[in-house]
């Protein structure tokens, strides 16, 4: 064994140890043994020993917190691909579940077409979604071996770094966003910039590193200055300088039409916390001291990004320095850095139903794998609607939106902010006049033109998508829920009620002595032109005056509801409430959270109708929740 092998399998071990110190490490040396013995007399086109690469993936999912299995399988992931070894011999030494990971990654191996050729990016990524559905730890081990690969790719022909950046950028670095895996993302970006576009990555590189010693100062200062500020208002945090990575940098550019010199100076400062509540107090704190850069500042702990990503992100000013923060738990920060890499580090080896949601765009992207021939409509939806049922649209200025699948301008208008949404009046797409009620697509750019005198409509809420548009558009209209318990009230229940227009004239009420629920078999008693709805089970009485018709409701099949959960600011809390939807198979459109002192409102949009009663029996055995109410959106 060389001192490069044994340093590396060194490195290793305690990297493990460090964050997982139960972890199988006789498993690991077993596997590590196993593959130095398959690839001995093996080199990589670098001319080191081909174990190094197997050792420095595993070592990338260490840093990433990755499970013991994760590790093993990075080991021998190449081993059934690149040597005689068979796989039953991995099953034998190894087990099953080893076994068909390395099976799942050896699936993806198979040679594609070249970058330039037409279903080249459709096969690669059919092939990784679909051996990933079985176990995410594929696309994990996958995005690591993509990770080294692209750090040595200097070795490889000019064509082939193209190739291989190209295809990073398209397919690997998404992915790993899409799982929250930041550091891997972030690397990837970088590495491709590298090879795509070495002229402003060497630009960029040489500005920041011109200003680095002046710009590690200035956030030192920040950081000392903020530590300050927080023990003074008794607030507990870990506070540090971050780095802006390269592609970002890149990224900005292009999107504001600036030179890298008008960049690279921001600073990056991350405070972590222990609970929700405190991340909205130490910004607080920040704005009374520093000018915030309003158009600046995005809520992922209220509205998460599509892939869990949560935390508060603001630039400040002071002076001439800018700023910019990002502000989270402890939880919310592991996620971030390590997204799904780290899950099984604290649930095991079983899956829990948050995670599940996260990975979920695995299960829905298969079906698009048979209904487009064509790889390059295929490619379009990849870099557009990267996996999920999301779409990206764009503001003038091009920056991207995320919003469900058929949404509507009114739901890109309170994505933007609410003030946009509360004042919309007309809205363009893609340089054409589109109605509020009009579906948009990813790759649309959306521009909403906005009047002072304009006011939100009653209408709006038959047709946005968005529970954060129908809860924006309920409070402008003054029907936001005062947290009291409630009944949705009698007009909502009657526009939901598709009545004849013989009856449009007509005086139209609720029983008062019955309860009416949205979904229920109505009925109608008709009398001197005045209509009151029952119930179908109560038998109202006639009269000979008095004749009985029966009702509809509208769009039944399309309405939902939203469940309220007031609950303590709990760690793992969320984590119980979707595992009891799960089990009681209630499926879940969307999530958002509102921190309050000393607790958390989350609301549920749910594809049923909720009875509120039923929903208080099936939470009564899960601890922190505080009260429940149902709202039934119109």
């Amino acid at each position: 064994m060389t001192d490069q092998i044994q340093e590396l399998w060194q490195k290793l071990n305690d990297n493990v140890k460090a964050y997982n110190p139960k972890a199988d490490f006789t498993l690991l040396q077993k596997a590590f043994d196993f593959a130095n013995k398959a690839h001995k007399d093996q080199k990589r086109k670098s001319g080191e020993p081909y174990i190094i690469h197997p050792l420095e993936v595993a070592l990338i999912l260490a840093e990433n917190h990755a499970d013991t299995t994760s590790l093993v399988v990075a080991l021998l992931h190449d081993v059934v691909e690149d040597t005689s070894v068979k796989l039953e011999a991995i099953r034998k030494e190894f087990g099953d579940l080893v076994a068909d990971i390395v099976e799942g990654l050896t699936r993806t191996e198979k040679k594609y077409e070249t970058i330039k050729e037409k279903n080249y990016s459709h096969e690669m990524f059919r092939k990784i979604i679909l051996a990933a559905a079985k176990d995410i730890r594929i696309l994990l081990i996958k995005l690591a071996d993509r990770l080294h690969n692209m750090r040595t790719l200097k070795h490889m022909s000019k064509e082939k770094q193209h190739e291989k950046s190209y295809e990073t950028l398209e397919i690997f670095a998404p992915l790993a966003e899409k799982l929250g895996i930041w550091k891997i993302k972030s690397e990837l970006e970088d590495l491709s910039l590298k090879y795509t576009d070495d002229a402003i990555y060497q630009l960029i590189k040489q500005k920041v590193a011109a200003k680095k010693g002046e710009r590690d100062k200035k956030a030192d200062a920040f950081v000392k200055e903020i530590e300050n500020l927080l023990k003074k208002n008794e607030i507990t945090a870990i506070i540090s300088g971050r780095a802006k990575h390269f592609y970002s940098i890149y990224r900005k550019m292009k999107r504001k039409g600036k030179k890298p010199s008008e960049l690279y100076d921001l600073i990056g400062i991350r405070v972590i916390v222990k609970t929700i509540p405190e991340c909205y107090h130490v910004l607080t704190v920040l704005q009374d001291k520093y000018e915030i850069i309003k158009e600046e500042f995005d809520d992922y702990i209220k509205y998460p990004k599509p892939n869990g990503y949560m935390s508060l992100q603001a630039s400040f000013k002071h002076g001439n320095e800018v700023f910019e923060v990002q502000i989270r738990t402890e939880e919310m920060d592991l996620f971030a850095e390590n997204g799904v890499a780290a899950h099984w580090r604290y649930k095991g080896e079983s899956k829990d139903v948050l995670f599940d949601n996260r990975i979920a765009f695995i299960r829905d992207i298969l079906s698009m794998k048979s209904k487009d021939p064509e790889a390059e409509l295929m490619l379009e939806k990849v870099r557009f609607n990267i996996l999920g049922n999301d779409i990206i649209v764009f503001t003038p200025d091009g920056d991207p939106i995320v919003l469900p699948e058929k949404s509507t301008p009114i739901d890109f208008a309170y994505a933007v902010h609410t003030h946009v949404g509360d004042h919309c009046s007309k809205a363009e797409v893609n340089d054409s006049i589109a109605t509020l009620n009009s579906e948009i697509k990813s790759g649309d750019v959306v521009r909403i033109i906005t009047q002072k005198n304009a006011k939100p409509s009653r209408q709006w809420l038959n047709f946005v998508k968005t529970s954060q548009a129908r809860s924006k558009i309920r409070k402008a209209l003054g029907m936001e829920d005062t947290g009291k318990k409630h009944k949705p009230i009698e007009t909502d229940l009657i526009d939901l009620i598709d009545f004849d227009v013989a009856y449009d004239k007509f005086q139209k009420t609720m029983c008062r002595d019955c309860e009416v629920k949205y979904g229920i078999p109505i009925v109608a008693v008709i009398k001197e032109k005045k209509l009151t709805v029952y119930p179908k089970d109560n038998n109202p009485k006639l009269d000979k005056h008095s004749k009985m018709i029966e009702l509809v409701w509208k769009d039944f099949k399309e309405r939902r509801s939203t469940v309220k959960i007031v609950a303590s600011d709990k760690l793992g809390l969320l984590t119980q409430i979707l595992e009891v939807f799960a089990h009681n198979h209630i499926i879940i459109h969307s999530i958002n959270t509102e921190p309050r002192k000393n607790r958390v409102i989350f609301d549920f949009e749910i594809s049923s109708i909720a009875d509120e009663n039923e929903m208080k029996v099936l939470f009564a055995k899960v601890e922190g929740i505080m009260d429940i109410f149902v709202d039934y959106n119109v």
